[in-house]
């Protein structure tokens, strides 16, 4: 396959993985805005936002260096963490499961809203 062929696939998968993050950052988001949903769904929502994340961050610095040669990286190791810390926390304390996502996002250098808004903007320009 030639080199812009692989361009495109790497920028077909990372637009559908980018798709699937803000999925998960929908639900999140929507349940964070007082909607029921059962205390696993969300750790699963969690759990799947942080591996969608993880890969988005892998495909994107694929795609950065088939395109320019550079490694360009998404700065999202804090959020991760954060999202470990609150995953740890709801274990301990399911009732307060809502209280503990917003304090462990609020407290992320590193704010959720900002890689969305990046990958938002990444999704609608990749070529």
């Amino acid at each position: 396959m030639n080199f812009r062929g692989e361009i495109v696939i790497k920028a077909d998968e990372l637009k559908a993985e980018i798709s699937l993050v803000q999925e998960y950052y929908q639900l999140l988001k929507d349940y964070l805005s007082g909607a029921e949903y059962d205390i696993s769904e969300i750790r699963g929502c969690i759990h799947s936002l942080k591996e969608r994340l993880s890969k988005v961050r892998l495909l994107y610095i694929a795609y950065c260096l088939e395109r320019s040669g550079k490694e360009i990286n998404l700065p999202i190791d804090s959020l991760l963490n954060q999202m470990d810390f609150a995953l740890a926390l709801i274990e301990s304390n399911p009732q307060q499961s809502r209280a503990i996502i917003q304090m462990a996002l609020a407290i992320s250098p590193t704010k959720i809203e900002d890689i969305i808004a990046f990958l938002d903007f990444l999704k609608e320009r990749l070529i």
